[in-house]
């Protein structure tokens, strides 16, 4: 069964569904083929810039067979989670 997809890849996929639409009225390219990175950019609605790095991420991640990070991802393990460490003493003190 496939997974639902969230709302920013939806958009992704109305975006590209929009360009090769107006292609298809144009009935020919709006970007010549040969910028593939500006057409990529175009067609998802990101900058040219974005596509280039994740270019140059999934090419390193090729090169030493690591996966692609999302940025945001790492968290902190020896996080508490706002709970404070109270031993006996301090138990007895509160009490």
């Amino acid at each position: 069964m496939p997974k639902a997809l969230k709302s920013d890849a939806r958009k992704v996929i109305l975006d590209v569904y929009a360009f090769m639409q107006e292609e298809k009225r144009n009935k020919a390219p709006l970007i010549p083929f040969e910028k593939l990175e500006e057409r990529v950019a175009a067609a998802t609605g990101v900058s040219d810039r974005l596509v280039r790095k994740i270019v140059k991420e999934m090419k390193h991640a090729e090169e030493t067979g690591e996966k692609i990070s999302t940025p945001g991802k790492k968290r902190n393990k020896n996080r508490t989670k706002g709970r404070i460490e109270v031993d006996d003493f301090d138990l007895g003190v509160i009490r």
